[in-house]
Parts: structure tokens; C-alpha cells; sequence
């Protein structure tokens, strides 16, 4: 006689849970899964949309990138090599925003501090209009808002907000504005500025930039001098015979 013990290890629990499962989730937003009764002597998949994800942690953060609503099952091998899967999935509703659209420009090239016209996403005719934007500079978020004006050199992309569910839309990260903006030259002057009365004063226009233009503005002026030059014409004004009083002279570059 011979008295053979079949061990017959429980059956693995495959419920699991999803935090706020009856809620909406956006596409790429984590979706939390729980395991209820997680035993670590099993191995546990996951299985949801087209992919699987082995783990043998309790808790599993996944994310969807097709909208709609998604299956979730959960698959637990024994230490025996028995499978066990969820019979009926969990359910969750994916929104995935989607514009339809460009942004106003496709570069920008202007000079510190002047005017420019702000950046926007244009909506094509009888598409959805974001509700915000999230500005990025490359990686970074640098500004929040439907427009947005640029004050140093960068590409510059916005983050679309779903005006229905609040998702966000990251398809213009493909086609960012390329923003330069250009430093004023530098400008100085060098020279005496108190002379007596009857007294002649040279003033030197200092630049660095041999590629700018300049030129100087002012009362008696000798001729030309107000005209736009290069190199190292007209940047030594003489001024001589004039009245007393205060006169302002100005060394442009541009």
C-alpha cells in the first residue's frame, strides 16, 4: 500500500481593482491597477489593448494612447504553471484630445523689444478651439494661455487643453515656432561733453559689431552724418561754433 498527498495550492485570486474606475481617464494619463489579494508565490500579467505587461508588484500604473473604452483583464499563473484570467474585464473610459489646426506662425525673427504679434493655435473651420495652452520652450513649460509673445530665442510649441474633458493634446510638439531674437547692437559715445563757450568737442562713436549700420542725430550736424553707414565712416563728430545752451547728440546703431 502506498499513500500518495496531492498538494493543491489555492486558486489566485484574480479580482483587482482601478482606483476611480467609473471616472474618465485622458489618453496618457497613468491608470492605476490594483491587485486585491496579491500573493508573491504567483506571477501576475496584465492584459489591455493590444500589449501585456508582466509584474510582480501588487500595484501597476498603465496608460492608453487610443481613446475610448478599454478592457483590462489579469492573468495569474500558480506555482504550478495553472492560469487563471479575469473573467470579466474592467472597463474604463479613455478621452484622447484632437485638434484640428496651426499655429499662427512658422518662425519669428525680431529685435529686443519691439512689437510682435503673439503667438496662437488657429482652429480650422468647424473644429474644436482649446480651452488653454500650456506654452513649452523645447521641454520646458514657460507660459499659460491662448497666446503667448516670446521674449528670448527658443522653440516654442503649445500643449492644447480639450475644451471637454480637460485632455491634453501634444501633436504640436512636431511643428514648433523657431523664435529668434535679436540683442540691440551696442552703442556708446566717447568725448568731452562740457566745453567753454566758443570752444570745439570731438565726440567718437564706439560700436562692436562691424556688420551694423549707424549714424548720429542732432543739431549741426555736418552733412551725411544722419545718414545710415558702415564701418568707420562719420563715427568722429567735430562740433565747433555753437550756441550756448544744452545740445543732445545721439550715436545710433541698428
Amino acid at each position: 500500500e502506498k499513500t500518495i498527498t496531492l498538494v493543491l495550492p489555492a486558486k489566485p485570486n484574480v479580482d483587482f481593482i482601478v482606483p476611480a474606475a467609473n471616472t474618465e481617464y485622458c489618453s496618457e494619463d497613468p491608470v492605476t491597477l490594483v491587485i486585491q489579494d496579491f500573493d508573491q508565490d504567483n506571477t501576475y500579467e496584465w492584459l489591455f489593448g493590444t500589449t501585456s505587461y508582466k509584474t510582480n508588484q501588487q500595484t501597476t500604473l498603465i496608460n492608453f494612447s487610443d481613446g475610448g473604452s478599454q478592457p483590462i483583464w489579469l492573468k495569474a499563473t500558480g506555482p504550478y504553471g495553472c492560469e487563471y484570467i479575469t473573467a470579466m474585464p474592467v472597463n474604463i473610459q479613455i478621452n484622447k484630445a484632437e485638434f484640428d489646426g496651426d499655429l499662427n506662425a512658422t518662425a519669428l525673427d525680431f529685435c529686443e523689444g519691439t512689437t510682435v504679434t503673439p503667438l496662437q493655435f488657429n482652429a480650422n473651420a468647424g473644429t474644436v478651439t482649446p480651452s488653454d495652452a500650456i506654452w513649452m520652450r523645447d521641454n520646458v513649460q514657460v507660459h499659460t494661455g491662448l497666446t503667448f509673445t516670446p521674449i528670448e530665442s527658443g522653440s516654442y510649441w503649445p500643449v492644447l487643453i480639450d475644451p471637454n474633458h480637460g485632455c491634453k493634446f501634444y501633436g504640436m510638439a512636431t511643428s514648433p515656432v523657431i523664435v529668434t531674437v535679436r540683442k540691440p547692437p551696442f552703442a556708446s559715445i566717447n568725448g568731452n561733453t562740457s566745453v567753454c563757450y566758443g570752444e570745439s568737442t570731438t565726440l567718437t562713436g564706439i560700436y562692436t559689431d562691424p556688420a551694423v549700420e549707424h549714424r548720429w542725430t542732432g543739431t549741426g550736424l555736418p552733412a551725411g552724418y544722419n545718414n545710415w553707414v558702415t564701418g568707420a565712416t562719420n563715427l568722429t563728430l567735430t562740433l565747433s561754433g555753437l550756441a550756448a545752451g544744452n545740445h543732445t547728440y545721439t550715436f545710433e546703431t541698428r
